[in-house]
Parts: structure tokens; C-alpha cells; sequence
């Protein structure tokens, strides 16, 4: 029999390098069998994971000369699959070993991204003479972001063919997808 040894690891501009990252899922897949493995964050492990550290994992008692796929199955709360990460790894063991010696290493880690969120807000300083509970002006806030929520409240349509103007602020981001590290582009337009 042999084992398996695997890191999962995530993008941390506080720390130098790509620091572990615990409270991953996976699944350890080989022949009839499927394994689930949490990672154990602290000893004793209770599971098939015997590695105390949060982020690295080892599985023992696993068939030589079988082909064994490992994917990643849940993610840590705010994280999210690495794109390039997403097809399982698979590995065949040659070697006998086990978890409290040299157990075989898959040297590609997994990697996280993190997620963020941002909000643009709008702000009155004008009211309606008409109806002073009214903004004078209504803003149109977009980004080049899929997820958008706009806080419940309706657009106010604007002139054709401009698009549907609102005075509320704009949350962007969610807690699955959206909103990885990177560059994006947003345009606040004032009612004109």
C-alpha cells in the first residue's frame, strides 16, 4: 500500500509567497472506492486526511499500480477554485509508504483565489423643490462585473436608448465567482 500527500495553498498579498490554506474538501477517487477528504486542522485526525496541518493533506492504506483522481470539492468559505485547477489530478502510486514516513508528494499544488467585494455609493445633495423627499438627480452606476445586486430597489428608467438610472448604492461581488483579484472598470454616470 502507499500514500498520498497534497497542499493546498492561495494568493496572500500579506504574506510572502502562496501561504496554506486550510478548510478545503476533496475527493480521492480510485477503482469502486470514493474517499472524502476534510482536512484536519488539528490533531488527533479522526479522518482520512492524517495530516494535523490546516492546508496539507495525507491519505494512507492507497493501491499501488492504480490510478488514483483527486479533486478538490469544497472550498473555503471567500475562495475559490483556481481556473486552472478545476480538471482532477491524477496520480498511480509505485511505492510503498505511508503518512508518518515518505508518503508520495503531488508537487502541483492546488491553488484558491480569494474574493472580494466592493460598493459604490450614491450620495443626495440636492433635493427636489417639488418634492424635497426626491433626489434632483439619479445616478446610473455599472461595472464590467456579472454579479450585481442593487440593494432591492427598482431602476428609474431613463430616456432611450439610455439605460435605467437609480439613486441607491451598488454592491459587486458575491461569495462564489465573481470578484477574484484583478482589474475592473466601472462608469458612474449622473442623471444628465
Amino acid at each position: 500500500m502507499g500514500s498520498l500527500f497534497w497542499e493546498k495553498r492561495t494568493k496572500d498579498v500579506s504574506a510572502d509567497g502562496d501561504p496554506l490554506l486550510p478548510g478545503a474538501e476533496f475527493t480521492l477517487e480510485y477503482g469502486t472506492t470514493t474517499l472524502t477528504v476534510p482536512d484536519c486542522v488539528s490533531a488527533p485526525c479522526t479522518g482520512d486526511d492524517l495530516d494535523p496541518d490546516g492546508g496539507q493533506f495525507c491519505v494512507d492504506s492507497l493501491p499501488l499500480e492504480t490510478e488514483l483522481t483527486i479533486e478538490e470539492t469544497d472550498s473555503p468559505d471567500h475562495f475559490v477554485h483556481d481556473p486552472a485547477d478545476l480538471n482532477p489530478k491524477t496520480i498511480t502510486l509505485t511505492t510503498s509508504s505511508s503518512c508518518d514516513g515518505t508518503p508520495t508528494e503531488i508537487t502541483d499544488d492546488f491553488d484558491n483565489l480569494p474574493l472580494s467585494q466592493f460598493n459604490i455609493e450614491f450620495i443626495c445633495v440636492a433635493f427636489s423643490p417639488v418634492n424635497p423627499t426626491e433626489c434632483t438627480t439619479r445616478a446610473q452606476i455599472t461595472c464590467d462585473v456579472d454579479a450585481n445586486d442593487e440593494n432591492g430597489d427598482p431602476d428609474q428608467p431613463g430616456p432611450d436608448p439610455t439605460p435605467a438610472f437609480d439613486d441607491t448604492d451598488e454592491t459587486f461581488g458575491d461569495d462564489d465567482t465573481t470578484l477574484v483579484p484583478g482589474v475592473y472598470d466601472c462608469e458612474v454616470n449622473i442623471d444628465p
